[in-house]
This record gives structure tokens, sequence and C-alpha cells, in this order.
């Protein structure tokens, strides 16, 4: 393993993909960070733009006719509320002191996008450093990846955030400081994790201060989540006005402005012309049985952590909890526009808690072997399908010095 991770920075050059697949092998070695991350950038440089319904397309557009002043005049911009998050705009005016070229910029997002995911398999991996690594280690580390792939970079500002807002949770349970402030730098990625990050604070701030037994804590997470995922079958998107926060005098108008471009009916309507794809056709049906698996799984997890014979540590009590906790938060997210998104996220912690059980118990094999059907839509749509539609595919079998020259006179998007 370590040999290959060496020979993975000289074959970068000569071929990226290759290089990036040999590192994949030992996560945890320098010279895999390395080429992690240069292949993330170099897959966000790679972006052809063809598709016009494609997230990423809007992104190059807007970045296309976006005229830089200055950073001060993009954090006034935020602070008055007429852009959601500082990251994007930040992206743009960072890039726009060298080129207009759309693709730099994506390259720019694939590294940060790169650092980010390339921690959070760190951290998976980690756990599990001290054990030989077996088939199910593997089906799970990637599946984990699945959750959250390199091609989730269509929609950068949300699944960047997302890598984000799972390292910082991971360090607060922990009880590291260190996971607060990167907590509160969550939504500058992207404004809905404002309300999940104050939540999540609510909900360790209350775990802390309750002197609560784990098993009664335990009893009354499932119990919750039981409701909120019988809830969410019957809850439609913009079926709760939440209107209301942006009119009270308890936020800043900032925030009001903000509140109403997620919670508009515009964006509602944007999101279902998009329904009646093949693509979202096909994952509509395999977000039910996704939806349906982690549902069972939680089940069994409750059963097994309420059998006394299994002598489970307060660590991974305290993950379930919060998995379940999340999970429940995710499903009444489904009001907003693509609030659906952070069940996604929260599948993140029911992977990692089945990696820890796993390795302290050999348990949940079965269940980790159904992850390979569960998880199927992922590999083949969200990686494969979208790399093959969005990605030039020199990614695939060219150097790195024919893929930078292909991008390097690529002309600003200028008509929508």
């Amino acid at each position: 393993m370590k040999a290959f991770s060496k020979l993975s920075i000289p074959l970068f050059p000569i071929w990226p993909l290759g290089s990036f697949l040999m590192a994949s092998k030992n996560i945890l070695s320098i010279q895999s960070a390395f080429v992690f991350v240069l292949f993330s950038c170099l897959y966000g440089y790679a972006f052809d733009f063809t598709d016009r319904s494609a997230d990423s397309y809007r992104v190059a557009y807007v970045f296309s006719n976006f005229n830089f002043s200055s950073f001060s005049d993009i954090y006034n911009l935020f602070l008055l509320g007429e852009s959601t998050d500082l990251y994007r705009f930040f992206a743009y005016g960072l890039v726009k002191q060298f080129t207009d070229n759309p693709k730099v910029l994506f390259g720019f997002f694939g590294l940060v996008f790169g650092f980010f995911c390339y921690k959070s398999l760190k951290i998976f991996m980690s756990e599990c450093r001290l054990v030989k690594h077996d088939i199910y280690i593997y089906i799970l580390l990637i599946c984990f990846f699945a959750i959250n792939p390199i091609s989730n970079m269509n929609g950068v500002r949300f699944w960047t955030a997302s890598w984000l807002f799972f390292i910082s949770v991971f360090l607060i349970l922990k009880n590291k400081k260190s996971g607060l402030i990167l907590l509160f730098a969550v939504p500058l990625f992207h404004f809905s994790y404002l309300f999940i990050s104050l939540a999540v604070l609510f909900y360790i701030s209350g775990y802390k201060i309750l002197s609560i037994k784990r098993r009664t804590l335990l009893n009354l997470h499932f119990y919750i989540f039981l409701i909120a995922f019988s809830a969410s079958w019957f809850l439609e998107t913009n079926s709760i006005d939440i209107k209301f926060i942006g009119e009270s005098d308890l936020v800043s108008s900032s925030v009001k402005k903000k509140i109403n471009l997620y919670n508009s009916d515009k964006l509602t309507d944007k999101i279902e012309e998009r329904s009646d794809s093949l693509y979202q056709i096909v994952s509509r049906y395999f977000s039910i049985i996704n939806k349906l698996f982690f549902f069972f799984l939680s089940i069994y997890f409750f059963k097994k952590l309420k059998n006394p014979k299994l002598h489970i540590n307060t660590r991974i009590f305290n993950l379930f909890n919060f998995s379940l906790f999340f999970a429940s938060l995710s499903f009444f997210a489904s009001i907003i526009p693509s609030g659906n998104r952070f069940f996604t996220v929260s599948q993140l912690f029911f992977v990692l808690l089945m990696l820890l059980l796993y390795i302290q118990h050999r348990e949940s094999k079965m269940m980790i072997l159904l992850l390979i059907p569960v998880f199927s839509f992922k590999f083949f749509f969200t990686i494969i399908y979208l790399s093959y539609v969005l990605i030039s595919p020199s990614l695939w079998y060219g150097n790195l010095f024919l893929i930078l020259y292909e991008g390097i006179d690529f002309k600003p998007i200028v008509q929508y």
C-alpha cells in the first residue's frame, strides 16, 4: 500500500486518474493527501460547461458576467443580504484578479472541496487505522465517499459546506473547541446551514446541561426520529411558510433577505421544472429506497444499543443519538427547497457509526453488504453519469498537460 502511494506522485503528470486511484489505496499517507486534493482541483478544472441545465453552468455564467470591484464590496453585499453566502463571491473576486476563465474558478472550487473531502476521509479511516482492513471496511469507505463525491462539485457551495459540517460535528463530539469555530464557518459556504448550525449548537448545549441517562436519551431521540420519519412522507416543499421568520424583528434585515431568497416560490418552481428529467425520476425512486434502508438501519442500531450484553461505549451512543437528531432535523428541513439534501448529509454519520460498530463488535456485516445495492444509484449516476455529462473526457485518459492545455483558452460564458 505504501509503495503504491509513493508511486502515485510521479504518475500524476502522466495519468492523473490512475494516480488518484492508486493514492486511494492508502488514504492516510501524505502522498495520498497531495494527489487526492490535486486531482480534485483538476476535476473542477475539467468541467466543460456544455449542459445548460447544470448548476455548474449557471455558476460559470454568473462568474463570467461578474464585475469585481473589491473584497470589501463583496463583504458589504453579504452583510446587506444581497448575497446568501460569502464563499461563492469571494471565490469570484479571487479568481477574477487573474482570469475570466470559469475553468480556473472550478479548479479553485475543486481545491477547497478536495481538501475538506480528504480531511473527512482521513477522519473516517483514522478510526480503523489499528485494525486489519477487510472488504467490509472498504465497502464502508467507498459508500462514505459516494455520499458526497467530487462530482457533487456541480452544486459546489452546499456540498463543500457539507464536508466542513461533518468535520466540525466530529470534532465537537470529541469535545474539541475547534469544532465550534468550524461550525460557525459553515454558513459562510451555504446560508441554509445557519439554522442547522444553530440547532446543532442548541443540541450540544442541552446535552451537556441536562443530566439525562444515556439510555433515556436514546429512547427520546429514537421516538422523535420515528415521528419525523412518518411526517416526512406528507411534508412538501414550502408546505410550511417560513417567511414569518423573515418578518420577525428578532432577525436582521440581511437574514430576512436571505430567508426570502431560499424560501421563494420562484426557487420552488425552478426545482419542480427539473423534476421531469430522467435523472430526477430515477433519483426519486432510489431516494425512497435509500430513506427506507436508513430507517430500518436505525431500528437495527436501536435494538443493538439497547442490548445489555453488548458493551457499547459512550462514544457510539453519542454518535447514534446525534445521527437520529440530525436525521429528524433533516426530515423537517424538507419543507424548504432542496432541504431534503440534509438527509443525505446525515448518512455520513450513520456510515461512520456502522464503521465503529463493525470495528468493535464485528456487527452489521449484512447491513454493510446491503449498502451496495442501496448506493448503486450514487455509484452509477451521481459519480459515473454526472462525471460523463459534466466533465471533459480527457480527464479519464489524458495527461496533466493535455487537460490543462484544453482549458487554457476557454472563453467566458456570456449566454445562459
